[in-house]
């Protein structure tokens, strides 16, 4: 699904709602919920919604369809539209039976309409039954050959969908559906989505109960619209919900499924900035509903939720479906000889500019590299970022592989990246390979450190052979560092005499002494032939993170502990306590065998010393120090590191990031709020 870098893509859907005189009210109002949700959940504000009603028509007059809401653009207001027209949706027009094909058939005909959005187009269809047009003349005067009439109907009018390009993705309420039937009315529709990816290919959901239908729907919803869905808190009014969004998503919907319109909810970000009510749309209705574009930081969001008297026995749900866009950056070499073996190396990069290490592990997405060009036919080949060669280390957000150049090859081969992970897209940023003779300049390029103190430098290496026959001036270019770190690199040029070997030259990246801490620089070094038309040479990866000063040497701390009469110390033992403070570090409580995160801590606040204490009481993670059950977290040295010292006396160094098992759960800790931020109180110390 293209994006357009900045946000996600839009898409046009309708929701065809089963509201025939079978279907109970209960049912009834149960689908009108769910579609409530699916208008609310859109992360476009470019995307265009519609609702049908179905049923059967019959000799009585009653229509098989009725549009109930027409196709709407769906910003604020046309969401808030939407809203209140599925709460008035009713069946008065609505006859007997289920006639599947007249709703799929009116569906695409309306999606298909406007041919030059060239949008995704999805068709949501709850219902509760099986095709039924046993009443229906329009199938034959013969009532015992209407249903055999309406099989091939339904057949005809899955072909049209799948030939305008329309998803068809089935929900089915209640014990009666038959799940055959829906699958089959799924792969007859159209069925290229998400590349790669089984859970965005269309697919048929049933539910038995209301307890169900709230994360079938958000995963219906997240599946169908390549997004990525996290599931958040769960309770009664009043109080907070808590769902959390990463630093990788550029798009989302946050949704609060509350069920009893009465029930207020209030926004706030991760900042704990409140979100002007104008902005939330769905307030009066059963399902409320926020967009969110290029999230203000990454981290908890809260929906605050109070409700009057009398309304307060309804459990309400948080759910953010988000897409993100990452960055990718190439490092391959521009020349090589059929047959041989070429090491490709490409970086993943949020908006910011920061490397994204944890693809795999937090979205289960993998990078492939595909080589094209005329004299040969297309060939993938996928990349890991796990430390085995040519990848020179695990989790640093850099995948490596190989590509063998066929011995077909000739002229000039072209090749890209791929991104495939659930909501996540990345950007295409091709290079070329030239097959034949070497190419008389070559270069390549290396950081001599992977960690900088505010103020510092980075120093590197480029290496150049040059065996022309005149000399060559190469510009240095820093590009797409990490905006909150505030960059520059020196010499802009370097000299390669005519016909020389190896040579060896160095260059430095300062950091500014305003760069926060445990942040990475990010960003590539390209370098550039100038005499040579702005060839791209070389290309090296800047995976350098910004640390904060070393612990004090032991002596110090000795010396310290001994009350020695030392005035002077490189550093104090109270600097040390406020350096290893996890000050930003939030906890995830995460349930392995449900795929589900249970509660979450409150950010570690700032402006306090040492350790953060806390204990695991049932599901919830309590903060304080108990001397038998609490567990103690702290940073630690290299690169960032955190150390997690469980009750029973166990140390074990983690990343961000990283799961700590605890049995079948298992904590997951993360930094939302950097060192840099405004001081708060901590509630742990």
């Amino acid at each position: 699904m293209k994006d357009s870098g900045h946000g996600a893509g839009p898409i046009d859907f309708a929701v065809a709602v089963d509201a025939s005189p079978s279907v109970s009210a209960d049912a009834l109002q149960e689908e009108k919920e769910a579609t409530t949700l699916l208008t609310q959940g859109e992360i476009s504000t470019d995307s265009r919604g519609m609702v049908l009603a179905f049923g059967g028509a019959d000799e009585s007059g009653n229509a098989a369809v009725d549009e109930a809401c027409p196709l709407t653009r769906l910003d604020a207001a046309g969401r808030q539209d939407m809203g209140d027209c599925v709460r008035s949706l009713n069946r008065e027009k609505i006859g007997a039976g289920t006639d599947f094909p007249s709703v799929i058939r009116q569906t695409s005909n309306r999606l298909t309409k406007d041919s030059s959005r060239g949008t995704p187009k999805i068709m949501f269809l709850l219902t509760d039954g099986k095709l039924d047009v046993r009443d229906d003349p329009a199938y034959g005067p013969d009532p015992s050959r209407r249903q055999a009439n309406g099989e091939k109907a339904l057949t005809d009018a899955l072909e049209k969908a799948r030939s305008g390009g329309v998803q068809v993705w089935p929900l089915g309420f209640g014990k009666a559906v038959e799940k055959k039937a829906l699958n089959a009315m799924t792969s007859g529709g159209y069925q290229h989505a998400c590349a790669g990816l089984p859970e965005a290919a269309p697919h048929a959901r049933t539910v038995n109960s209301s307890a169900d239908v709230d994360t079938a729907l958000l995963q219906t919803f997240a599946g169908a619209r390549c997004a990525h869905l996290t599931e958040g808190t769960s309770r009664r009014p009043s109080g907070d919900l808590h769902v959390t969004l990463p630093s990788i998503a550029t798009s989302a919907a946050i949704i609060v499924i509350k069920r009893d319109p009465t029930v207020s909810v209030n926004y706030s970000d991760p900042q704990g900035t409140n979100i002007p009510r104008n902005q939330v749309s769905g307030l009066q209705n059963t399902v409320a509903g926020l967009q969110v574009r290029q999230p203000p930081a990454p981290g908890n969001w809260t929906a605050h939720i109070t409700a009057p008297p009398g309304h307060r026995d309804q459990t309400a749900t948080v759910g953010a479906i988000w897409q993100g866009v990452v960055q990718s950056y190439f490092d391959v070499q521009r020349s090589a000889k059929r047959g041989e073996r070429v090491p490709v190396h490409v970086q993943l990069q949020n908006q910011q500019g920061v490397p994204v290490t944890n693809l795999p592990q937090a979205y289960g997405g993998q990078v492939s590299v595909r080589l094209t060009g005329q004299s040969i036919s297309p060939r993938l080949s996928h990349l890991g970022d796990t430390g085995r060669d040519p990848d020179s280390k695990s989790g640093d957000g850099q995948f490596s592989g190989y590509v063998n150049i066929p011995s077909s090859a000739k002229g000039t081969l072209n090749i890209t990246s791929t991104v495939i992970a659930p909501g996540i897209t990345g950007d295409s940023r091709p290079a070329t390979i030239v097959i034949g003779l070497p190419s008389p300049l070559t270069a390549a390029g290396a950081l001599d450190q992977q960690t900088v103190r505010p103020g510092g430098t980075v120093s590197g290496t480029v290496r150049t052979t040059n065996i022309d026959s005149k000399p060559h001036e190469l510009r240095l270019i820093l590009q797409d560092s990490n905006k909150a770190v505030p960059t520059q690199i020196s010499p802009v040029t370097v000299s390669v005499p005519a016909g020389s070997s190896q040579e060896f030259h160095k260059f430095k990246i300062s950091i500014s002494d305003r760069a926060p801490e445990d942040q990475m620089v990010g960003g590539q070094v390209i370098v550039i032939d100038s005499t040579d038309g702005n060839k791209k040479l070389a290309t090296v990866f800047v995976d350098t993170e910004v640390i904060g000063p070393p612990p004090p040497p032991p002596w110090a701390l000795i010396a310290a502990l001994c009350g020695a009469g030392i005035l002077l110390v490189l550093f104090s033992w109270d600097r040390y306590r406020r350096w290893i403070n996890p000050a930003g570090l939030q906890l995830a409580l995460y349930d392995k065998d449900e795929e589900k995160v249970l509660s979450t801590s409150q950010p570690v606040q700032h402006g306090r010393k040492g350790p953060y204490f806390f204990s695991i009481i049932g599901d919830k993670i309590k903060p304080g120090r108990d001397e038998k059950e609490s567990y103690r977290i702290h940073r630690w040295l290299p690169k960032g590191r955190l150390k997690i010292k469980n009750p029973s006396g166990e140390n074990r160094e983690i990343h961000e990031g990283q799961q700590y098992d605890i049995g079948s759960r298992s904590l997951i800790p993360s930094y939302w709020i950097r060192r840099d931020d405004k001081p708060g109180e901590s509630e742990n110390f």
